[in-house]
């Protein structure tokens, strides 16, 4: 395997194109729009050009990082998705969100379904449904049935709140292998990053305290969080080689004053 190569993404008006699939751009508080075509090459994204970048920078920086075992939450209508599995060429992706499949609308769902056949990716990506992100029995299975109960590499791109993120990463950063990686993407909406924010969002609790929490569990424990590398957008967090049980919680490894 060689280091996902960005430099493929071609930028255009309303999205960007890679290889022969074609991904249109979305913002904040604007609905699902109906596929371009219904081919299995047009998706949609809920990611700007900048938070591409910084995966880009992020891999830029660790290039022998090549996960095969991924975890995204919170795919939208599943572009997302597509292009990790475009670009990064894991093993076995698979890719969570709370939203009911038919959400996302029939000519969403058939260009979903017209890339897995096309691309043979029928088990190598692997989409969950109406499944919350703080469900800890299924996400445990999930992991536990198609990884082996082993995680290279979590996204979170789910709700966004303080405490869902919060308890997501609780769940899953003790699954994942030392020298893994978790991205926590969009941690600094409230400081700007979005300046419109979804409803739920308004009244929440930020999600930046969270970031700051372990970046002080890394000063005092790198044997479970080896290093955090803050974006502007993404907070990526590297786990140390420490074994955690179930019943890890942030507050219960962070020193008390």
């Amino acid at each position: 395997m060689s280091p996902p190569d960005f430099s493929r993404i071609v930028w255009a008006d309303r999205g960007f194109r890679l290889g022969d699939l074609h991904f249109r751009t979305q913002t904040y508080l604007q609905d699902i729009e109906r596929a371009e075509a219904v081919d299995g090459r047009h998706f949609l994204i809920y990611k700007n050009s900048a938070l591409i970048e910084e995966f880009a920078e992020f891999w830029a920086g660790a290039p022998a990082f090549l996960p095969l075992r991924i975890v995204e939450l919170g795919v939208w209508s599943g572009g997302s998705a597509v292009l990790w599995a475009e670009l990064l060429r894991p093993d076995k992706l698979v890719a969570v969100d709370v939203a009911p499949e038919d959400r996302m609308g029939e000519d969403h769902l058939a260009n979903l379904r017209g890339y897995l056949r096309d691309r043979k990716l029928e088990t190598g990506l692997k989409f969950y449904w109406g499944v919350d992100q703080t469900d800890g029995p299924a996400l445990r299975d999930i992991v536990r049935s198609e990884l082996e109960g082993v995680i290279d590499l979590v996204i979170d791109d789910a709700s966004h709140a303080y405490s869902h993120t919060k308890r997501a990463f609780e769940l899953l950063f003790p699954l994942i292998r030392p020298c893994g990686w978790y991205a926590i993407e969009d941690w600094s909406w409230d400081l700007g990053l979005g300046r419109e924010h979804p409803e739920e969002l308004r009244s929440a609790p930020p999600l930046s305290p969270l970031v700051l929490e372990l970046v002080r569990l890394a000063g005092s424990d790198p044997g479970i969080v080896r290093r955090v590398r803050v974006e502007h957008g993404i907070a990526f967090v590297e786990r140390g080689a420490a074994p955690l049980d179930e019943g890890f919680t942030i507050e219960s490894r962070l020193p008390r004053r």
